[in-house]
């Protein structure tokens, strides 16, 4: 049996990051004015991140019983960094072409708020301004597990598990 997994934006950045990306974002920490052992550590939380996600890029796209998917959003937030190449846009969206694309529907778009809601309600951290529990909705509504690095999705979980959601 496949599985199936839809890739949010953080995934995909940390995923596709290129040298160059790396080394700009290594440097966006040294110059945050937070103190040398926070820089030590953010360097080292970031680079691990990066690590950890082109080694399980690797594992899904060797495993044929894998499937990737995204959304035109996720595409979206993907490439609207104003600082991206024309060649760079085109290097992601050869990459991209190999992934499932899914719709975004009125069940995703009912569900997500539905959770927004609820996290309000109950004081939960999630960040209203950004996609992630449209993300999460579309991967459920679809049966996909989804793979985010993103600290909003546990938070959107814990929501969508305690929601009656028959």
């Amino acid at each position: 049996m496949k599985r199936r997994f839809l890739l949010d934006t953080s995934t995909l950045i940390h995923g596709f990051a290129t040298r160059e990306e790396i080394v700009s974002q290594i440097k966006k920490i040294e110059s945050s004015g937070q103190t040398p052992q926070q820089i030590i550590a953010a360097k080292q939380k970031y680079l691990d991140l990066v690590r950890a996600t082109k080694r399980r890029f690797q594992q899904w796209i060797a495993d044929k019983d894998i499937n990737l998917a995204i959304t035109p959003l996720i595409r979206f937030e993907l490439l609207r960094n104003g600082s991206l190449s024309d060649e760079r846009i085109a290097e992601i969206n050869s990459k991209l072409v190999e992934f499932d694309e899914l719709e975004i529907r009125s069940p995703d778009a009912q569900l997500a708020a539905r959770l927004c809601r609820e996290a309000h309600r109950s004081g939960a951290k999630v960040d209203k301004r950004n996609f992630d529990a449209l993300h999460f909705a579309s991967a459920v509504n679809n049966q996909l597990e989804i793979d985010s690095n993103d600290g909003d999705l546990p938070n959107i979980k814990a929501i969508y598990e305690k929601l009656d959601h028959a």
